[in-house]
């Protein structure tokens, strides 16, 4: 049985904290997939063109030597290209039909949750005024498993 806290009234599950170690061992474990799941993306009819371009940005943007905040910065110089790379991902798979996404994942669905929430987590760090620009206007941060309940 699943312990549960009330968040406004709503039960959700008590997540388990984990060490350092185990998550990023788990985040090895998924970046593989991770990595096919954008390529066949990229590369399937059924992904909106606008997602495909938004990812492409981002990943543009993360390997460009020109950046908003300059690397020279200490932590916040490199955070700002991964909250970029991230924002692209989250919104790449956001705006493609989760059955396509279940499709083309080749991990296991508790792994692409595992995904999908992290992605969600960090584009909640992404400016607002980008965050409208990269998901069409709405700004929501939701991951597809929260958009389909």
């Amino acid at each position: 049985m699943t312990d549960h806290n009330l968040v406004d009234g709503v039960a959700e599950p008590v997540v388990p904290r984990r060490s350092t170690g185990a998550v990023v061992s788990e985040a090895l474990r998924v970046a593989p997939n991770l990595i096919k799941l954008i390529w066949r993306c990229m590369t399937d009819r059924r992904v909106p063109i606008r997602a495909k371009v938004v990812a492409a940005a981002a990943t543009g943007y993360f390997i460009s030597p020109v950046d908003l905040v300059p690397d020279f910065i200490p932590v916040v110089g490199q955070l700002d290209d991964l909250l970029m790379l991230f924002l692209g991902i989250h919104h790449l798979i956001r705006a493609t039909p989760p059955e396509v996404i279940a499709e083309l994942w080749d991990g296991e669905e508790d792994a692409l949750e595992l995904v999908t929430g992290f992605l969600a987590w960090m584009a909640e760090l992404v400016p607002g005024p980008l965050h409208r620009i990269a998901s069409g206007g709405t700004g929501s941060v939701e991951s597809p498993a929260s958009a389909s309940s």
